[in-house]
């Protein structure tokens, strides 16, 4: 194994006390916004009734909501994989907000595709656990592979990460556990926004304040994970890999 879990973790938290100005900049308009008003506009996506009455009417009502809402939904999922665009780019242009965005631009379509084809397998997956890491985890260099070297497809990508991460499955899965982890940071205010949302009127500034710090956790996760990436894909550049 060439691949220090401690050290890609700390050169993330590295990047991200020299970049942190740069990568709110990118971040604010295209990963905390866009969920910010899904957050605070759209209703309830499950009613505390189907809650409470199987998992199998949750799931129901969650996807009738998502299908009622699904232009949104594309949109906001759009927003966020440019935003994701952009930040990788920043480390493939250096510390440039206008020339990373232009990059990004070039670089959307196949980041979108890439998170389809590692999403849905890795989703899957973690319904197993480690399967879904593993599979996270051996695509964690697609992001920088796409945006840093040269032109390659959504799947090319994803073949160089597989073969790069040879060797290093249990640091790459641990790292990408890392990102999936700091996730559930968003979840204590998702659940404190339901509990508003049941009562007969809940106060709206209220609710603001907490779909604002909801929608900025999921930003802030969104962006270690980007960071985690790029660190993991600079310790094996560095190491010869």
């Amino acid at each position: 194994m060439t691949l220090s879990i401690s050290r890609v973790l700390a050169d993330a938290v590295a990047l991200w006390r020299r970049d942190a100005n740069l990568l709110v900049r990118v971040g604010a308009p295209f990963l905390f916004l866009p969920d910010y008003a899904m957050r605070l506009l759209l209703p309830v996506p499950v009613s505390a009734d189907a809650a409470k009455a199987s998992f199998a009417a949750a799931m129901q009502a969650q996807a009738q909501f998502v299908g009622d809402h699904l232009l949104a939904y594309l949109a906001a999922a759009a927003m966020l994989q440019f935003g994701l665009a952009g930040l990788f780019a920043l480390y493939a242009v250096g510390p440039d907000v206008r020339a990373a965005l232009r990059r990004a631009g070039w670089l959307w379509p196949r980041l979108m595709l890439a998170g389809v084809l590692v999403g849905v397998p890795g989703m899957l997956g973690l319904f197993l656990l480690l399967p879904g890491l593993v599979v996270f985890g051996r695509a964690l260099l697609t992001g920088p592979m796409l945006a840093s070297e040269p032109p390659v497809s959504a799947i090319g990508a994803i073949a160089r990460s597989v073969r790069r991460t040879r060797g290093d499955t249990v640091a790459v899965s641990c790292l990408a556990a890392v990102a999936l982890s700091v996730r559930l940071a968003a979840a204590p205010f998702e659940q404190i926004d339901l509990w508003l949302r049941s009562l007969h009127a809940p106060n709206p500034i209220t609710l603001a304040v907490i779909d604002a710090a909801g929608a900025g956790a999921s930003a802030l996760a969104q962006v270690a994970g980007v960071l985690i990436a790029v660190a993991a894909y600079r310790g094996l550049a560095s190491s010869g890999t």
